[in-house]
């Protein structure tokens, strides 16, 4: 297939033998149903790619296109949290430690935040999972991908961080942060400011961690259009906190 065939699709699927092992990008980026799929099947077609290439793997990362060698070492990063998923686990274990990975491995990125500087980059999976740096929106991309990845749903979603009234349709929101289903039930997340008290993060004193809407909401404002799921259940409101 011609590159710019590879640039129109809105996702692109590998298998690669060999050095490079790149996972199924339908499951690791997420694929709607009816939608084109480039599959590509061996190392020699991945190594057709140059490097200064690009394609477009998934459709609402803000950062869009990625070259190959950026695809290798997102695919590293993936590798090694797969390596800590062990056969048998409970979906709050992987959510947990996917969480404390993330968490640890990626900084908040103050200047790209307050200058605007290299802001898109941050807000990328990029950002985050090759430079180790991102900011909310790229925070709360990197584990929704993380978790689809292994086999947790999560949608990343966003409003305001601070439990007030606003009207979205003026205000559409300054903060993002995402929902997480487990064990058929859904809960919020907001990665982002349990991490930036990195005392507090690194003891598993995770205050918006997998909370319900009653407890979320005290602290976080959100536009009901951009969270289709209810977060009724309380099961680990006062779990993770110390």
């Amino acid at each position: 297939e011609g590159l710019e065939e590879l640039k129109n699709l809105r996702t692109l699927t590998c298998t690669v033998e060999g050095d490079i092992d790149i996972e199924s990008y339908s499951k690791i980026f997420g694929t709607e149903e009816g939608e084109k799929t480039l599959n590509i099947s061996s190392t020699r077609d991945l190594e057709g790619m140059e490097l200064s290439d690009s394609v477009k793997i998934y459709d609402c990362d803000m950062s869009g296109r990625y070259r190959k060698n950026e695809i290798v070492q997102i695919n590293k990063v993936l590798d090694e949290i797969r390596g800590l998923i062990k056969p048998g686990m409970s979906e709050e274990k992987k959510a947990e430690i996917i969480y404390r990975f993330l968490g640890t491995y990626i900084s908040y990125d103050e200047e790209a935040q307050e200058n605007k500087t290299n802001i898109i980059r941050s807000r990328s999976l990029a950002g985050c999972l090759i430079d180790g740096f991102g900011v909310c929106a790229g925070l709360a991309k990197a584990m929704e991908m993380v978790l689809k990845d292994n086999g947790i749903e999560a949608k990343a979603c966003g409003g305001y961080g601070d439990g007030n009234e606003h009207d979205f349709q003026e205000e559409p929101g300054n903060h993002q942060w995402l929902q997480v289903k487990i064990d058929n039930e859904w809960y919020w997340c907001d990665l982002t400011w349990d991490m930036c008290n990195e005392e507090d993060f690194l003891r598993g004193n995770w205050k918006h961690f997998l909370k319900s809407d009653e407890a979320f909401f005290k602290d976080h404002s959100a536009d009901p259009n951009d969270f289709p799921e209810k977060c009724t259940s309380k099961r680990f409101d006062e779990k993770h906190k110390w």
